[in-house]
């Protein structure tokens, strides 16, 4: 089951003036990874933990918004649920490299990538 917004991610030219100008708005920087090249994760103020993580881009991801990922308690679970109600999730869910968390990318009828993560 869905239960609220986890992370965001963006692909932006240059995550050190992302990291910055963020900061100034009340933002805390929590890490940065080599996920996508180079990226920042940031929290957002007043939340529990959603996470607005700006990465470099590359040939194959454009500036702009990259996926909008759910929070979930179970993400196998919430995969079949899924599922069973219609969505085309083609993998189930997986550890990502960069988190060590469970999560599972799908696409809307407009082909905008979606995540689920545990």
């Amino acid at each position: 089951m869905i239960i609220g917004i986890d992370h965001i991610e963006i692909v932006v030219a240059d995550i050190d003036a992302m990291s910055t100008f963020f900061q100034t708005l009340g933002f805390t920087e929590v890490r940065r990874t080599d996920h996508h090249g180079q990226a920042v994760e940031m929290l957002v103020p007043g939340t529990e933990g959603t996470i607005i993580e700006f990465h470099t881009g590359h040939a194959t991801e454009p500036p702009g918004l990259n996926h909008i990922a759910f929070r979930v308690d179970d993400c196998a679970a919430t995969v079949e649920e899924l599922r069973g109600a219609g969505v085309p999730i083609p993998r189930d869910a997986k550890v990502a490299a960069n988190s060590g968390r469970l999560v599972a990318s799908f696409r809307d009828p407009m082909y905008q990538r979606w995540q689920l993560a545990e």
